[in-house]
């Protein structure tokens, strides 16, 4: 524990004492500490550190002075153009350029202008270049230069500049400022929005798209006319771009309505797609659309907005499409039939969601149409669909049950079937065929067994044929549910972070491979093809995290002594979504878990562990505090951010600041910070320092949780601690993260 003398303890820890040693740092400290200070202060003080900043511009040191510009942009204090200004042309260093470009753009300081129109053509004779770094790095730095000077000129509205501009884009050669050159030319008025329209009719095929969609999306009054001509352009590519660009700012703007007219029927689909109910008057004519990538985008709006046609209509239309031959199209009409009827078409629905010699496109767009039906009937296909081989209809089913399970009154027929699919009641293991002794075959000594060279190359033909092929459907829960459905990518977004290796671990994993690298030739699939049976357990136990009932945790409780790692890996992921914190429910999954952790393999005892912390209870704390001093630091890691998750932090567990696991110092600092205790700051503040201040900014935000001040005034006792000179740079840090500006506040 940091040792501090009495009046260390009085001394002043408020942040206006902090600035004013960081202003001292940064005048008066060794380079780094400048630097650090400078960075400080823009966080801390950027207001009231102007000319700091200002002087900080003539500094010796070159990241001194960027850093010091930086900050000056930020602030626009227009008391600093002056030596921006003199920084811009005498100052070597491209960073502080920039940066000067950049502040004096902000602070509206207009006699740069003519610098900035000079610098869009090329390195002008008034500025200092760093010669030596262009023939070092073979960068010129020109070309970051003449970036910023043209956004410069678009911030400082100078229209005169805009024949400098055109010039610029006339090199196409350089597409890295087109963009922003036309979005400048766009903020230049009526001279501007001419030069970018003239822009419409280039060669450049790039340069035409880029143009017209920056031309829509300008908002400019002057721009009406260029976008009326970019919109009946003979270029349908510029077509798309302009109405594309005029839908997304507002989709009922009446002059993209044009478009969903245009000759080009993928221009019509588009467009129809995002502002179709917005222009119901088109959604009779585009309904019978020769086209049926047209047909089909009226008839996913119309799933959408049932209204937007008559019913009768709507359903005469849809008719021929249902049976249609692209699966696409019919899927997108079955789904536009059920919303309107849904009741008439519901049997028959039903039906052909159970036919397996209906195609899987169309099946899906049953099921999504079906979702919401609580029927029997309904249950009872979708509970069958669990057995199919079409994973993707697996998946897409079970995630309709377990949003029916959830929604309604429990228990219900929907979660009784996860829970069975859970214990693998639904779909039991395949029988495995009896084992047959093999054939016992004299070794060949002399030859060692090597294989011919022919067949070898079979089995490489073979293996690369088999790589290359494209399988019929995905394989993997990503391919196979990844779709517009916001459930499934719900459950998507929860999949579980797997454990790294310890160093132990990467070392005789290195022999391993290193061993077997020889005559390995297989590469491992991405997408590994999961039998049914596994696949519905394992999703099952992802899904039931969501249906948060006693009965569905003791199921998960339950599932943790499956032999299967990744059912236990994946239950108890989903046990962390409950919080029995101690509860007579608890109690049993408490049990599982603790005997789970007896006999599993490391990385599964990390998602075990988690799941204790959710669960609480003297037997959960008792365990959790004896997996502190494990020798494997994940372990101890989660066990210690599991005994701060239940509000039970040791005092004792201090000790863990100075581990030799990162993870385990940050877990335990964590810990001891939420203690709220003041007689820990001195802790926090080494366990900042250590090991070359490797915590310092995640320390100095815990210790602003703490006791600010106490933590001020032990780091600036050790800023006047000359001995301890080499921590100086991980102080300044620390109370940059101790006394941040909440504006500046970044998420750690």
């Amino acid at each position: 524990m940091l040792m501090v003398n009495a009046d260390d303890k009085n001394a002043d820890g408020s942040t206006e004492r902090v600035k004013a040693v960081l202003r001292n740092q940064a005048t008066d400290g060794i380079d780094i500490h400048r630097t650090a200070a400078i960075k400080a202060l823009s966080r801390i003080d950027l207001n009231g550190s102007v000319f700091v900043f200002i002087k900080a511009l003539l500094d010796e040191d070159e990241d001194v002075r960027a850093d010091a510009s930086e900050a000056l942009v930020r602030t626009g204090d227009k008391r600093a153009a002056k030596q921006l200004h003199e920084n811009l042309l005498g100052d070597p260093a491209a960073q502080v350029k920039l940066n000067a470009i950049d502040a004096l753009a902000v602070m509206g300081h207009k006699e740069v202008i003519p610098l900035l129109r000079r610098l869009l053509k090329g390195r002008d004779e008034e500025i200092v270049w760093d010669e030596d770094e262009f023939y070092a790095s073979e960068w010129d730095d020109w070309t970051d230069v003449q970036l910023h000077a043209l956004k410069a000129l678009g911030t400082l509205r100078a229209q005169d500049a805009v024949p400098d501009i055109v010039e610029a884009l006339g090199d196409m050669d350089t597409h890295d400022i087109m963009e922003t050159g036309f979005r400048v030319l766009a903020s230049l008025g009526r001279s501007g929005i001419e030069a970018l329209g003239a822009f419409l009719d280039h060669a450049d095929a790039r340069c035409r798209r880029r143009s017209a969609a920056v031309l829509a999306s300008s908002r400019s009054p002057h721009a009406a006319a260029a976008i009326a001509r970019a919109l009946s352009h003979k270029d349908a590519d510029v077509r798309y771009a302009c109405g594309g660009a005029l839908m997304s700012i507002d989709p009922a703007d009446a002059r993209v309505k044009i478009l969903l007219a245009d000759a080009n029927p993928a221009i019509r689909a588009a467009m129809a797609s995002g502002c179709l109910q917005h222009h119901r008057d088109m959604a009779a004519i585009l309904i019978k659309d020769p086209d049926t990538a047209v047909r089909r985008a009226v008839y996913q709006v119309l799933a959408a907005v049932p209204d937007l046609l008559d019913a009768k209509t709507a359903l005469v239309a849809l008719e021929a499409d249902r049976r249609a031959d692209d699966e696409k199209t019919a899927a997108a009409a079955i789904q536009a039939s059920m919303v309107i009827a849904p009741d008439d078409l519901r049997p028959q629905m039903i039906e052909e969601l159970a036919d397996e010699n209906v195609a899987v496109e169309i099946r899906l767009a049953i099921l999504k149409a079906l979702e919401n039906d609580t029927s029997e009937e309904a249950l009872e296909v979708l509970i069958g669909n669990l057995a199919v081989d079409k994973r993707q209809l697996r998946l897409k089913s079970m995630t309709a049950l377990a949003r029916m399970a959830a929604n309604a009154p429990w228990p219900n027929m929907a979660g009784d079937a996860l829970l069975s699919a859970l214990r693998g009641e639904l779909i039991p293991p395949p029988e495995m065929p009896e084992e047959k002794e093999p054939d016992v075959v004299e070794a060949d000594f002399d030859n060692k067994n090597e294989p011919e060279p022919e067949a070898e190359a079979d089995e490489d033909a073979q293996e690369e044929a088999q790589e290359d092929a494209e399988p019929d459907i995905p394989q993997s829960t990503l391919a196979a549910i990844l779709s517009d459905d916001p459930v499934i990518a719900e459950v998507l977004k929860k999949k579980t972070e797997t454990v790294g290796l310890s160093p132990q671990d990467m070392e005789f994993l290195q022999i391993a491979t290193d061993r077997k690298k020889k005559n390995e030739r297989r590469r491992l699939s991405p997408d590994p093809v999961v039998a049914p049976y596994q696949d519905v357990r394992r999703f099952a136990a992802r899904l039931l995290g969501d249906v948060r009932r006693s009965e569905v945790m003791q199921a998960l409780g339950e599932a943790l002594s499956d032999p299967d790692k990744e059912v236990v890996r994946i239950a108890a992921d989903s046990l962390t979504h409950f919080e029995g914190k101690g509860s007579d429910e608890a109690e049993a999954v408490t049990k599982n878990i603790i005997a789970a952790l007896a006999i599993t393999d490391p990385e599964t005892r990390v998602f075990l562990i988690r799941a204790l912390g959710r669960m609480g209870g003297e037997d959960a704390v008792e365990t959790l505090r004896a997996l502190t001093q494990d020798l494997d630091s994940y372990i101890v890691a989660e066990a210690v951010e599991a005994l701060d998750f239940l509000g039970r932090g040791d005092p004792d567990l201090a000790a863990l600041l100075d581990d030799n696991a990162p993870r385990v110092r940050l877990a335990a600092a964590r810990m001891i910070a939420g203690l709220q205790d003041d007689a820990f700051i001195g802790d926090l503040v080494d366990f900042s320092l250590a090991h070359d201040g490797y915590h310092r900014r995640e320390g100095g935000r815990l210790l602003r949780r703490v006791n600010p001040e106490a933590a001020n005034a032990q780091l600036l006792a050790i800023l006047k601690d000359a001995s301890r000179k080499i921590e100086w740079l991980s102080v300044i840090e620390t109370l940059e993260e101790i006394n941040v500006q909440k504006d500046s506040i970044s998420v750690a």
